[in-house]
C-alpha cells in the first residue's frame, strides 16, 4: 500500500475560522500522519479546506482568504511531523470551490518549500473547470498521487452524475494522461477511484464484465 486516504476533511475542516474545529482537524490530521507512518505509505490524501460543500448544507461558508491563510497556518504546522515521520501530505483537488487552477496550486505548493506536501491529483475532478493535461505539465514533480475517474461532461459543466461507471466515458483521455505523466517523469501510485454517482441514488457497484473490460483497455493504452 502506497497512499492513504480518508473522507474526514469534509467535517473537519484544516481551513476553517472555527479555531475549535480546526485545532480538531490538527490533532486528527497528526494521528492520521502516524497511522500513515505505521502503515508504511508514502502519503496521505488531504483536503487543505473548502470555501463550500455544496453536497452538506449544514457546512458553513468560508470565505477565501480565510480558507487560504488557515489551511496555510494549518499544513505549517503539521509540517515537521510529516517530514519526521516520512510521509508527504498530498492534498487532493476535490469540488471544494477552493485552489480553481494549477497555476493557483502551484502557488500554494511552492510557497511552502517543502518535499513533504504536495497534490493527490485527481484526473477527472479538475474536468469542469480545466484539462488534466495542463495540471500535470504545470505541477510536474509536486504530484504526489493520482487518482483515475473520469467525467462525463453536460451543459458546459454538469455535477456529481457525470462520475459513471466506465473509467473510460468521458472528458479524460487516458492515452494523453499516460503521456503527460511519462513526460514530466512521474513514476507515483495511480489509484482508480469509481465512485457511480452516475447511478444515484442507487450506488450499487459496477458489474464483474464492465471491470474486466477497463482493465484490459486500459492495460492496451
Amino acid at each position: 500500500m502506497r497512499t492513504l486516504a480518508t473522507g474526514a476533511y469534509w467535517g473537519l475542516s484544516l481551513g476553517t475560522d472555527d479555531e475549535a474545529e480546526r485545532r480538531k482537524a490538527l490533532d486528527f490530521s497528526r494521528q492520521y500522519l502516524q497511522i500513515g507512518a505505521w502503515l508504511g505509505v508514502e502519503c496521505v490524501l488531504m483536503v487543505p479546506a473548502a470555501t463550500r460543500v455544496a453536497w452538506d448544507p449544514s457546512r458553513p461558508v468560508v470565505d477565501y482568504q480565510t480558507a487560504w491563510d488557515q489551511s496555510q497556518a494549518s499544513l505549517r504546522e503539521l509540517l515537521p511531523l510529516a517530514e519526521k515521520l516520512k510521509v508527504a501530505m498530498a492534498l487532493e483537488n476535490v469540488w471544494n470551490r477552493f485552489l480553481l487552477s494549477p497555476m493557483e496550486w502551484k502557488f500554494y505548493l511552492d510557497s511552502f518549500q517543502s518535499p513533504w506536501i504536495g497534490i493527490y491529483f485527481d484526473v477527472g475532478n479538475c474536468c469542469y473547470i480545466g484539462r488534466p493535461e495542463d495540471y500535470i505539465a504545470i505541477l510536474g514533480s509536486r504530484i504526489k498521487a493520482v487518482h483515475f475517474k473520469n467525467f462525463a461532461e453536460s451543459d458546459c459543466a454538469g455535477g456529481l452524475h457525470g462520475f459513471g461507471d466506465d473509467l473510460l466515458k468521458g472528458e479524460v483521455h487516458f492515452d494523453s494522461i499516460k503521456a503527460a505523466l511519462a513526460k514530466v517523469g512521474y513514476t507515483g501510485p495511480c489509484t482508480v477511484e469509481m465512485i457511480p454517482f452516475s447511478r444515484l441514488p442507487d450506488l450499487v457497484l459496477p458489474d464483474q464484465a464492465l471491470a474486466d473490460k477497463v482493465v484490459a483497455q486500459m492495460l492496451s493504452i
